[in-house]
């Protein structure tokens, strides 16, 4: 790791480079590709990372919305209904009663209130559009992403490229340094 880091300077008389190894390779693999910085909030996010970031913050911006938090509702309505009490689909799924217990190293077999619980949530999801109302959501906030930070898509895009470009040169074994 002190290599990777670069928090030393040489190794077995071997030169480091400055910032490891991990550094010269984000140096060559991005040589020729624009600076991208996606969240400068957050100069964390990696470029490569950068779609995936947009993504979840859609996702979290869908689920944060007041439709959303609606459509939960209707959902637990329809659970009660069949005398299931459960504010989401992800609370039913994380039921503590349907954890992934183990006998002699196989799994359990689900019951008789875990398979209810189970065709009830599917139906109830089913009877409120769950998923499509979710992704219409997730899909109407990726669009304000886009709008948001195109210019910044754009270039995790040519940088993905000229990453994809570069690569092949990356295979051959550096001569100067410890790799």
């Amino acid at each position: 790791m002190p290599v990777f880091e670069g928090s030393v300077k040489s190794i077995n008389g071997v030169s480091v480079p400055p910032g490891g190894c991990y550094a010269a390779l984000k140096q060559k693999i991005n040589a020729g590709g624009p600076r991208v910085q996606v969240d400068p909030k957050d100069p964390s996010v990696q470029p490569e990372q950068g779609i995936e970031y947009f993504q979840i913050q859609a996702n979290f911006q869908a689920r944060s919305d007041r439709r959303f938090r609606t459509l939960l509702g209707k959902w637990s309505a329809c659970m009660a209904r069949s005398g299931l009490n459960y504010a989401s689909p992800d609370s039913a799924e994380g039921d503590p009663r349907w954890a992934d217990a183990t006998e002699n190293g196989e799994r359990h077999k689900p019951g008789a209130a875990e398979l209810k619980t189970a065709t009830t949530d599917e139906r109830c999801r089913a009877e409120v559009n769950f998923s499509g109302v979710l992704q219409a959501l997730i899909s109407a906030y990726e669009r304000r992403q886009i709008k948001a930070h195109g210019e910044v898509i754009r270039d995790i895009q040519k940088l993905l490229r000229v990453q994809v470009g570069n690569a092949p040169a990356l295979t051959e074994p550096p001569t100067d340094t410890v790799p």
